[in-house]
């Protein structure tokens, strides 16, 4: 892919995860009505895939991307926190936020010498991922109704080019929203008949589906 000016293709490079180790809090509260939960995970030394071949032209700005995956040593915290409230025995609204970090630690930002080879490697020093999730579901004697609307959004701290002193542009368009409708017609009390109807756009360099993130 070819951007204006002088393009710049970046190739990432592969590096050895080892000793992978993680731990998890959870939190639970239940009172009538009132249904929260919160979870935090740690993992260190995790090998992530990135999306990472990235056509740069002179100024910095991506031009183009394609798929390919790159193994390092990272540091991931995630954390989420949700609740629901129900009105009346009929009507529940709920919220959830989710966030992962992931701090690449063998990356070559900061390297003294950097090989020719590797001048134009792009350098993943941060990433963030964020998540919205709002739900609303009323029932009506047989009848459930249900709607839910998502955002996803990231934001990426990358460089290329000797010491990582060029900053990269137009990485953060890797987020998507989707919304979803569902109608429930209850049979018997272990029995429901229901279709949905959901959709997914992408930003720019969104690549959420249906199977995967």
């Amino acid at each position: 892919i070819v951007g204006t000016n002088e393009a710049k293709t970046l190739t990432p490079t592969a590096a050895t995860s080892v000793n992978t180790t993680a731990w998890t809090l959870g939190l639970n509260y239940d009172n009538g009505p009132i249904v929260v939960r919160a979870a935090y995970q740690a993992i260190q030394d995790a090998p992530t895939n990135f999306v990472t071949d990235y056509t740069v032209n002179a100024i910095g700005e991506v031009t183009g991307t394609v798929a390919n995956n790159r193994a390092a040593n990272n540091d991931i915290d995630s954390w989420m926190i949700g609740g629901k409230y129900t009105f009346g025995g009929t009507t529940t609204v709920g919220l959830v936020y989710d966030q992962n970090t992931n701090k690449a630690q063998n990356s070559q930002a900061g390297a003294a010498a950097i090989p020719a080879q590797l001048i134009n490697t792009v350098r993943f020093n941060e990433t963030k991922n964020k998540v919205w999730l709002l739900t609303f579901k009323h029932s009506m004697g047989p009848h459930d109704f249900l709607a839910s609307y998502a955002k996803a959004t990231a934001s990426v701290e990358s460089s290329y080019g000797p010491g990582s002193t060029n900053s990269i542009s137009g990485l953060d368009d890797q987020g998507a929203k989707q919304w979803t409708l569902r109608y429930g017609y209850n049979m018997s009390k272990r029995t429901q008949l229901y279709a949905f109807y959901s959709a997914i756009n992408n930003d720019q360099y969104g690549v959420y589906n249906f199977n995967q993130n």
